[in-house]
């Protein structure tokens, strides 16, 4: 045999009693108590029976959790002494209660202490009294630990100082308000419709100086007087007025769905929080039957950081919240109500008399749609340049409030008129010189307004070109 392939075949048999060899030992039957790993016993900080209320005592105050009774209808659920009318949730409580029936060990820092003051432990941060139905077992709760994730820990009659879970001791170093829930108004029930069930809402406080503004639910195919695309709201105070969608339903929905940043005070009194006097108040009357009952809520005036003080009506709990989430605090009636005076629909329009000092222009409204026809001083018009024109007359609005008294008005010098082909009284939109690039605009004799003057040029100027025929562009 050649000597190579004699040396091969010696590898080959070498190799091949290592694998056997490895074999055997990883697959040999292994003696029980040779694989077991020892599982070291569990050690707790404490591990009570039988607890009836833990009592928590810290830089925030002292306060006792209960673990309620059980009843026919459900479960025990947990209260906070003297916070009976305040919403907790029940998982937090129940984790204050349980924590003492296995409270584990995450390792004994130190048997005896010569002090105990460096860890956080005298005086403690916190003290955890846990009464039991056969006594009473005291926890202290000191200083984080360097590793993040426990905080020293000793009981009454130990001397021991032990690690526990920082997870486990965090409720511990809280105030009873902190369990609060921070939901202060309900979110809000869709109708269905796109907007949300409510019967009225009444905005008042100091910052309306006495106006308050009320806003009513109409059904939404309500007939607008005003000619205006029917609007699920309406101001019915401090005047009738049409309700903005675009600008006025953003501040409503604010109203619903309002949750604090933190609760600030219990019982105490609501003068101390500007809340005596509120700078504004919400009331919401709802609908039971849909789901939701009344609720109300004042604030305060926003402090320097941009924060108020709330309650809820019915509650003694105040409350911190941001003012820029509320934006309902500030609103005014001018704010909620729609700035284009009137929106009627060209068909149903019989006529529009435009009015200046010098003459009256009628323009007559027949047929519907495509077969819409436009007549004045007894000649066929353009429609098309007619509908451009009609265009510029639905967008005067009103731009700014102002104190002026009808009474006081002189003569308009532009008047817009429309007639209507059922029967409805005509809509009359006023404009009134000021002697500035502002002027004076009210609807069928009401409250005054301002808006600017290009708006009364553009109307004035481009009449002579819609009853030439000629092409016109829309103010907007």
């Amino acid at each position: 045999m050649p000597k190579k392939r004699a040396v091969f075949l010696v590898l080959v048999l070498a190799a091949s009693g290592v694998l056997a060899l490895l074999a055997f030992i990883l697959l040999k039957p292994q003696e029980a108590d040779a694989a077991a790993v020892e599982t070291p016993p569990v050690e707790y900080i404490l591990n009570l029976e039988g607890i009836k209320s833990v009592t928590v005592k810290n830089a925030e105050g002292e306060f006792t959790v209960f673990p309620g009774e059980e009843t026919e209808d459900s479960g025990a659920v947990p209260f906070i002494a003297g916070f009976e009318d305040c919403v907790m949730p029940a998982w937090d409580l129940n984790r204050m209660l349980e924590i003492p029936a296995s409270l584990v060990s995450r390792g004994l820092v130190d048997e005896a202490p010569a002090e105990r003051a460096p860890f956080g432990l005298d005086p403690p941060r916190a003290e955890v009294r846990i009464e039991t139905e056969s006594g009473e077992a005291v926890l202290y709760v000191g200083n984080d630990a360097p590793d993040g994730s426990n905080v020293y820990t000793a009981k009454k009659g130990d001397s021991g100082v032990y690690l526990a879970e920082s997870w486990n001791m965090g409720n511990y170093l809280k105030r009873a308000l902190d369990f609060a829930d921070l939901a202060v108004t309900p979110p809000p029930v869709d109708d269905g419709a796109g907007a949300f069930v409510c019967d009225s809402i009444r905005l008042g406080g100091l910052v309306r100086r006495g106006e308050e503004i009320t806003v009513v639910k109409e059904q939404r195919e309500a007939a607008s007087q005003s000619g205006l695309l029917a609007s699920p709201f309406r101001l019915t105070s401090p005047f009738e007025a049409q309700f903005s969608m675009d600008k006025g339903l953003p501040a409503l929905q604010g109203i619903f769905g309002i949750r604090a940043s933190r609760a600030v005070a219990k019982g105490e009194d609501p003068a101390s929080y500007g809340l005596a006097e509120p700078w504004s108040t919400v009331s919401v009357s709802g609908t039971l039957e849909k789901g939701m009952g009344g609720f109300a809520v004042r604030s305060s005036r926003p402090d320097a950081s941009g924060n108020v003080y709330v309650m809820k009506e019915g509650s003694d709990v105040v409350f911190e919240a941001a003012a820029s989430a509320l934006p309902w605090l500030s609103v005014s009636w001018f704010d909620l109500m729609e700035k284009l005076i009137v929106l009627p629909y060209i068909d149903s329009v019989a006529a529009v008399e435009v009015r200046t000092p010098e003459r009256a222009v009628e323009f007559a409204l027949s047929g519907e749609k495509d077969d819409l026809k436009v007549r004045a001083g007894g000649v066929d018009l353009d429609v098309s340049v007619f509908r451009s024109y009609y265009q510029t007359l639905l967008t005067a609005s009103y731009e700014e409030r102002t104190d002026i008294s009808p009474a006081s008005l002189p003569s308009p010098f532009l008047e817009v008129v429309y007639r209507y082909r059922e029967a409805k009284d005509p809509e009359r939109i006023r404009f009134y010189s000021t002697g500035s690039r502002r002027v004076l605009v009210n609807y069928n004799g009401g409250r005054v307004y301002s808006t600017y003057s290009a708006y009364t040029g553009k109307v004035i100027a481009d009449l002579d070109q819609v009853l030439a025929g000629q092409k016109v562009l829309p103010y907007l």
